[in-house]
């Protein structure tokens, strides 16, 4: 084989449906993975362990012929942490949490099903990880600097909430210091979408992407609760 490997410039268009579908079995799975575990324990978790439990049920949903969410079948079978390449391919090794690609044909011709993907990213939120410098310096912003979802103009961030924190006061504090709107290249805006099946709210903004000419980014972001609160603070913004 000669030649350099190539990946198209035009952007990938994932539509709202497909989004649906992963922000609803991602409800589903979390609901079934705070139900087996003690709220205690749960609480002890750190990311890593939160979203391998996450994947296994997410896994066995997948392959269970009676699930309900029968959108499933227009997705693979979702990667935790596969390796992919940012991008301009300096890094060949950026992970993004969970990354679901939808069936061959779904999405028209996209040149290269390695980067036409749903992707997504997850953190948890609680005193230690602070919205500001966890959530959106840590998270929201590989999907602005081109480290993950490049070509595709929509992706998932997903909050791991373990105190009071609430949607989307919260974050549209956060979002809206100078530096952070800089950073993000943050609309302004966050707007309601509609709820998973189990009734999570999801929000939604818009971030300008500053490499390749590509459009903006709209990110949907999930949060999602411990049986009980872990610990009884919140992040700044809380009452907005």
């Amino acid at each position: 084989m000669t030649g350099a490997l190539k990946t198209p410039d035009q952007e990938v268009e994932i539509p709202t449906s497909l989004i649906k579908i992963v922000t609803d079995v991602i409800a589903v799975a979390w609901q079934r993975l705070i139900q087996d575990y003690d709220n205690t324990d749960f609480c002890n978790f750190v990311e890593d362990e939160i979203t391998e439990k996450l994947y296994t049920i997410i896994g066995e949903m997948d392959d269970d012929p009676t699930e309900e969410l029968r959108g499933l079948a227009k997705l693979q079978s979702p990667v935790r942490e596969g390796n992919i390449r940012n991008y301009n391919g300096d890094h060949i090794d950026k992970q993004p949490d969970l990354t679901w690609r939808p069936q061959k044909g779904l999405l028209g011709k996209v040149g290269n099903t390695t980067t036409a993907a749903i992707f997504v990213e997850c953190k948890p939120v609680d005193k230690t990880h602070p919205i500001g410098s966890t959530y959106c310096k840590k998270g929201l912003v590989r999907f602005i600097n081109g480290d993950y979802a490049w070509r595709v103009n929509r992706a998932i961030m997903v909050g791991y909430v373990r105190n009071l924190s609430k949607l989307p006061g919260v974050l549209e504090y956060a979002l809206d210091a100078p530096e952070m709107k800089k950073l993000l290249g943050y609309s302004g805006s966050i707007s309601s979408e509609k709820v998973t099946i189990e009734n999570d709210g999801v929000w939604r903004t818009t971030h300008a992407r500053k490499f390749r000419n590509l459009g903006n980014i709209q990110i949907e972001h999930l949060w999602l609760y411990t049986r009980e609160p872990c610990e009884n603070t919140t992040g700044r913004g809380s009452s907005l």
